[in-house]
């Protein structure tokens, strides 16, 4: 069953308000510039160890990283409703795109390292089946075509990473 009109778009914003409320929680079961298998797999795979670095150690660092990201999340919910046809779709499908590919690398990584990692059962739990019930209903309204969405969730993902980075150097800067 499909929800008319674009309040379905909400849906992505609250699903992430909950993953990033266990990210936040939790976020001390997991130190990415401290873990020892986050070093080795980083090792292993050449990453700069200012990569690691530029990740927020204390709580009130991830903090300000979350509020950042959350700030785009609203941003991407509200060109997407108030835009449904036009350019605030597409900036809203990015976001769905990355968002929806990024609760991979939230199940990869518990997988890799052996352990719970913060974010990864409300990413499997919520926000998964939560963008899959959002395409579904953009798709059936046709906001949003399948090409493009594979399109824009690809860029999406490509862009995130970038994006995590210069807001965690963002949160650690605003605590110094």
């Amino acid at each position: 069953m499909f929800m008319t009109g674009p309040l379905i778009l909400w849906l992505l914003f609250i699903a992430w308000v909950i993953h990033d409320i266990e990210e936040y929680l939790f976020f001390d079961r997991l130190s990415v510039s401290k873990d020892a298998g986050v070093q080795n797999i980083a090792s292993k795979l050449s990453v700069p160890k200012n990569i690691l670095n530029d990740m927020a150690t204390t709580k009130k660092q991830e903090g300000i990283a979350i509020l950042i990201v959350g700030s785009l999340m609203l941003l991407a919910t509200l060109a997407g409703y108030l835009n449904p046809d036009g350019i605030g779709m597409r900036f809203y499908g990015l976001v769905l795109g990355g968002t929806s590919l990024h609760t991979f690398s939230h199940a990869g990584s518990a997988v890799i390292l052996r352990k719970y990692t913060p974010g990864v059962v409300t990413a499997v739990a919520v926000v998964l089946p939560a963008c899959v019930f959002i395409y579904v209903n953009l798709f059936g309204q046709q906001l949003l075509g399948i090409v493009e969405a594979i399109i824009l969730a690809v860029l999406g993902i490509v862009a995130f990473a970038p994006l995590l980075l210069m807001v965690q150097r963002i949160a650690k800067r605003l605590t110094k």
